[in-house]
């Protein structure tokens, strides 16, 4: 569950980190680093260089920051081209998840999805959208509340 600023309360299972915002200047790197994990372009390290043209250090700044925060995981070691085996690393889909909504004339569709997209629990019910928008957002976040207090999603 989260509370009014957005963290995992400690009734709610396992947390993730909470880590500052990130600089602007590293915005970009580090969703460059992030996307070819998350696509599966690059598993290790040395991939994700050479996929994104980052150098080395940059790489390993990044990756460390999506590791503090819970969005990469290390899963072993990948296969060695000489030297020391790279580690793997993998994006973590169970770092969160997204509240969606789907209004309609008729209806209100709500979910729950993990970090990667997939759809983890819904629901849906009839609607009137003449009711306003303040009586359809209420309903949508009571709807809201109701899924994420559901178990489990995984």
């Amino acid at each position: 569950m989260l509370n009014d600023v957005g963290h995992k309360r400690k009734d709610s299972g396992p947390t993730v980190p909470i880590v500052g915002p990130v600089v602007d200047d590293a915005l970009d790197s580090l969703l460059a680093v992030l996307d070819v994990v998350r696509l599966g372009f690059a598993t290790t390290r040395p991939e994700i260089i050479r996929q994104t043209g980052l150098g080395r250090s940059v790489v390993v700044q990044r990756v460390q920051e999506l590791l503090d925060r819970g969005l990469l995981v290390e899963s072993g070691l990948a296969a060695s081209s000489g030297g020391r085996a790279p580690r793997s690393l993998q994006f973590n889909a169970r770092a969160g998840h997204i509240l969606v909504a789907d209004l309609g004339a008729t209806s209100i569709g709500v979910g729950v999805a993990d970090m990667a997209g997939n759809l983890l629990v819904q629901a849906e019910e009839p609607a009137d959208i003449v009711d306003g928008p303040d009586a359809i957002l209420d309903r949508v976040r009571e709807m809201f509340d109701e899924l994420i207090g559901r178990r489990p999603m995984a």
